[in-house]
């Protein structure tokens, strides 16, 4: 799929842990602990913006599982008028102006106002609620009032 868009980048998370030592034990691998993630980036077309004013590494620590690091959404931040899409999402992973993807996620996240008007018009009878969806865990909440202000979610049956 990527390979369609044309140009593909790659972002390196560094997983530390709170003494900002890499973390070389317990972690997944057959044969080596895996001490890294990578982010790969589609980018289509020839954007100018931006363009190499950061960096392709970030350093951060390990939260709950799945949990990207903050500094990662805001690098890809930084490219304003572009589209974003994360797959495999989890509603914590889930940020305003993003297409978020996963089987892990409550419902469908409407934010922008125009994908809500096609969605409710192919959709008539789904009711779209205001509000984020409920959380399932004390560990799932986001403190971010932004990300979760105007959006609104789905209630698939």
């Amino acid at each position: 799929m990527l390979k369609t868009l044309g140009v593909i980048e790659e972002l390196i998370w560094v997983k530390t842990n709170q003494l900002q030592q890499i973390i070389r034990t317990g972690r997944t691998g057959h044969w080596l602990n895996h001490s890294k993630e990578h982010c790969l980036v589609g980018i289509k077309g020839n954007p100018e913006i931006n363009r190499n004013m950061d960096t392709d590494v970030v350093v951060a620590e390990v939260r709950e599982t799945s949990r990207k690091p903050d500094e990662m959404y805001a690098l890809l931040e930084r490219s304003p008028g572009t589209r974003k899409l994360e797959l495999f999402a989890r509603m914590h992973n889930t940020h305003a102006g993003w297409i978020s993807l996963g089987n892990q996620l409550n419902g469908v996240q409407l934010v922008d106002e125009g994908l809500r008007a096609r969605y409710k018009a192919a959709y008539p009878d789904v009711k779209v609620h205001p509000s984020s969806p409920p959380r399932t865990s004390a560990m799932d909440i986001d403190s971010t009032p932004a990300q979760t202000s105007s959006s609104a979610y789905v209630e698939m049956e």
